[in-house]
């Protein structure tokens, strides 16, 4: 499918939103690859790439690791779905700890080492009150995401669902689910029937209208979704 052009205007929003790590991101992206991502989706995979990877962002060096980089993405990504489950922006110890149980319970007792990695890659920070926050909201937001795709939990209708119902703390992530899907139309047909069961007569729900932003950020990404309305 074609995807649209990173362009320079969506770098100058990143870049002035007050978050100087994500511009620096971009950045670094840029000079890696002396091009920048067709899509925002494809920025934030490389940025937690880059990340995990062991960049130092300040001298623009890989430094060596002791856990892989796949195992911490899996990792962060169950803990972004819990963390934001829960409604809240700062997890605990106890949280990671509960999320290694889950998926990499060998690394239970070293708890604290991979806590330390986390913190030294820079996608846990640490907030001076015995917990933990992604960078940016949205990290987590693009990292629950991932979890709720999971075919192990299938939380994606939950999420949609509850945007396309007026819960704004989805808004992203649900906006990152439907850009994660590898059939577009499939996906837009599905977001409109989530949105049925809200219609009412002779004009959009708010629910609707939420549909249609999420098929309008789909339609970015894929621009056959463009075709046809909400209401036939």
């Amino acid at each position: 499918c074609s995807r649209t052009v990173f362009s320079r205007l969506q770098f100058r929003e990143l870049s002035g939103l007050g978050v100087p790590l994500l511009a620096t991101l971009t950045v670094l992206v840029f000079k890696n690859l002396q091009r920048l991502p067709e899509n925002k989706l494809r920025l934030y995979q490389m940025f937690i790439d880059l990340l995990l990877g062991g960049w130092n962002l300040a001298k623009g060096l890989q430094r060596s690791s002791v856990y892989k980089s796949n195992l911490k993405m899996i990792v962060l990504t169950r803990l972004a779905g819990m963390v934001h489950a829960q409604k809240t922006r700062e997890c605990t110890e106890l949280n990671l700890a509960a999320t290694l149980r889950q998926v990499a319970p060998a690394l239970v007792l070293e708890l604290q080492a991979v806590v330390g990695e986390l913190v030294e890659d820079g996608v846990l920070l640490p907030t001076g009150r015995s917990s933990y926050t992604f960078p940016h909201i949205s990290f987590q937001e693009y990292l629950a995401a991932k979890d709720a795709i999971d075919p192990s939990r299938q939380e994606d209708r939950r999420v949609v669902q509850s945007y396309l119902a007026g819960d704004d703390w989805y808004k992203e992530v649900a906006t990152f689910v439907v850009s994660m899907t590898t059939s577009p139309l499939t996906m837009r047909n599905w977001v409109v029937d989530l949105a049925k069961p809200f219609a009412t007569p002779g004009r959009l729900s708010d629910s609707e209208k939420r549909a249609a932003y999420l098929i309008a950020r789909l339609a970015e990404m894929f621009p056959e979704c463009r075709s046809t309305p909400i209401r036939g």
